[in-house]
């Protein structure tokens, strides 16, 4: 292959034939040749009498751009694999036509999933699917290394009801006084150092019922989020962000203004009357949100997380308070940073029936940590699990915060009063059972607002994307109108049927597959 500048004006034109692209040849100065194709989808051949090897230049309608993939394959992972079957030239396989496709290099087999929208796919590679497969000469790339195959037809919509029924809904309530509290300094050790350091943080603060002033209050510091009870009562709950956060990259190194994000609230009327023999107590959980973005020289692992400082105004002098804190410890964990950091989550007992879940109940400040669970059964009959795929979502709405688990994996953190956008979370099908198989969804759920039971929503639905642009992205309806009132807008879960085409008979000598004169 020689370098632009060796092609003459002379060499290009006549050197581009066998395609069926238009061009046009513009010339910019006394060294700039630029060259223009019109076509909308087809190819052009670039020859040059000096080397055997010719340039094809192929032009794809937009609407296939989407759906393009192209799959690499390196001499180190097929050494590390033990692989006998290792095709030298890169890419491996490029593909048009549908979304979802794998190479596996295993076996040299396409693995294509396809929608209600996608009838074929084109395979450009230099060894063409086996025998055995059918396939077709492409009438806009009729080129050798190109081909077409007609994907498997199939009614899809009929073999599955995507709406699976929930059912079996409990619930129950993290009761904090029976949690395990360590008493600690806050200003000497916390989160960190006990290694709390996935989801959440809890403090309890204990001082006597003496005030010298009308009004107490309470002030906080922490990272990156807290919700505050007192005396069993919902008091609030504020947000903050790390420094970090608002720079590109990774090695941003330790918080440096740690005093920014503290916040004061009046709990005057929250205490016990004062000389009482009752003690006042503060419960403080905090969900922080990442850790150990580290830098060549910082290592901001000693990041603040938690509580950063706490302090009481309206007490007596000398009057202390008592901090104790608790969590989950992630080296007791068979993989951290997978739980809510609420010591109880795995609570077994105390479990109560309710009949129609978090839907009719809504969700009350005053509750604190409720938990709920449901189960459901996978809308696919067995019988169609190897050959059809229906991603399936989990949609909320509503002000409140929950953590999602799906068959005991922690799957997504749902912040409803705006501090995240996100409503649909992903159901990942290596999760999921099929069959009889029961499959069970836990919730830890704590609001900062009444949220009213009209306002709850969740259900579990197939990932309805935009199959007929491409773009792969979940549907929504318009805004400001919902799905069944937006006539302009079908809603057809995106069932796919999978398909596996086979690319190297069985003995093929892959090594020696090129086409000679491609590049």
């Amino acid at each position: 292959n020689r370098s632009t500048r060796d092609f003459s004006i002379f060499d290009i034109i006549t050197s581009i034939d066998n395609g069926n692209l238009g061009y046009s040849i513009r010339k910019v100065g006394q060294a700039i040749h630029i060259l223009s194709f019109n076509g909308v989808g087809g190819y052009a051949r670039i020859r040059n009498a000096e080397t055997t090897k010719d340039l094809y230049v192929l032009a794809l309608h937009k609407e296939f751009l989407g759906t393009l993939h192209a799959m690499f394959d390196e001499p180190h992972w097929a050494q590390s694999d033990n692989r006998t079957v290792f095709l030298p030239h890169s890419p491996t396989i490029v593909t048009w036509g549908t979304q979802n496709v794998y190479y596996n290099n295993l076996d040299a087999t396409i693995e294509t999933e396809h929608g209600d929208q996608e009838h074929e796919i084109t395979i450009l590679s230099s060894k063409p699917p086996a025998d055995h497969v059918r396939q077709q000469i492409h009438q806009t790339y009729p080129l050798p290394f190109v081909c077409k195959k007609q994907l498997t037809a199939g009614e899809k919509t009929s073999e599955v009801h995507l709406a699976p029924k929930l059912y079996n809904w409990r619930t129950r309530i993290t009761y904090f006084p029976e949690l395990s509290w360590r008493p600690i300094e806050l200003k000497n050790g916390g989160a960190l150092e006990n290694y709390y350091v996935s989801g959440h943080v809890l403090y309890l603060g204990e001082f006597p019922c003496k005030y010298i002033a009308e009004s107490v209050w309470l002030h906080v510091n922490m990272r990156h989020r807290c919700t505050i009870f007192v005396n069993g009562q919902f008091v609030g709950g504020h947000t903050t962000f790390s420094r970090q956060f608002f720079f590109p990259g990774t090695k941003t190194g330790p918080e440096i203004f740690t005093s920014l994000g503290a916040e004061k609230y009046d709990i005057t009327r929250y205490l016990n009357l004062p000389g009482g023999q009752e003690k006042n107590s503060i419960i403080v959980f905090v969900d922080s949100w990442g850790l150990s973005r580290q830098s060549v020289v910082f290592c901001d692992a000693t990041n603040p997380r938690g509580i950063i400082s706490a302090s009481i105004k309206g007490l007596e002098p000398e009057t202390r308070v008592r901090w104790s804190i608790c969590g989950v410890d992630v080296r007791k964990l068979d993989i951290p940073y997978t739980s809510t950091g609420i010591p109880d989550e795995n609570k077994q007992t105390d479990w109560v029936d309710h009949n129609s879940g978090i839907g009719s109940h809504g969700v009350l400040p005053s509750d604190g940590i409720r938990w709920w669970k449901f189960k459901f059964r996978h809308p696919i009959d067995i019988k169609f699990k190897d050959v059809l795929k229906a991603p399936l979502r989990l949609e909320i709405y509503g002000s409140f915060t929950s953590y999602v688990f799906l068959n005991e994996t922690l799957i997504g953190r749902y912040y409803g009063n705006g501090d995240c956008a996100q409503h649909d979370f992903y159901l990942m099908d290596g999760l999921l059972k099929f069959g009889e198989e029961e499959n069970e969804v836990k919730m830890m759920v704590y609001s900062w607002e009444i949220v009213n039971p009209e306002d709850v929503k969740l259900e579990i639905k197939g990932w309805e994307i935009d199959d007929i642009n491409k773009t792969g992205n979940l549907v929504k309806p318009k805004k400001g109108v919902s799905v069944d009132d937006d006539i302009d807008l079908e809603l057809e879960a995106w069932i796919v049927r999978k398909e596996v085409i086979p690319i190297i008979n069985t003995g093929d000598d892959v090594k020696n597959t090129e086409i000679s004169g491609a590049s």
